[in-house]
This record gives C-alpha cells, structure tokens and sequence, in this order.
C-alpha cells in the first residue's frame, strides 16, 4: 500500500510510459545524481 500522498505502482508505470526515459552518459567521475542536476541546469550552460 502507498504511503499517504505517494503513488501506486501501476500509476507510476503509467506515468513513466507517458514521460518516456531520457538516457544521460558521462565519462567524468562525478555521482549519476550530480550528474543530473547539471543536466536540469543545461538552459543555463548552453
């Protein structure tokens, strides 16, 4: 059962389909979640 607030499983299936993936490499040595928050800041890096 989902905590309070949360969703489901199926539910996040369903969200992830409609979200699609988006697939990042790297060869610097740094953390995939660092990672990522330099991908989220890209509008102020391009």
């Amino acid at each position: 059962m989902p905590d309070e607030g949360g969703i489901g499983r199926e539910e996040a299936k369903k969200r992830l389909e409609r979200a699609g993936k988006i697939l990042l490499i790297s060869d610097i040595d740094v953390k995939s979640k660092n990672i990522f928050l330099m991908y989220k800041q890209r509008g102020s890096i391009e």
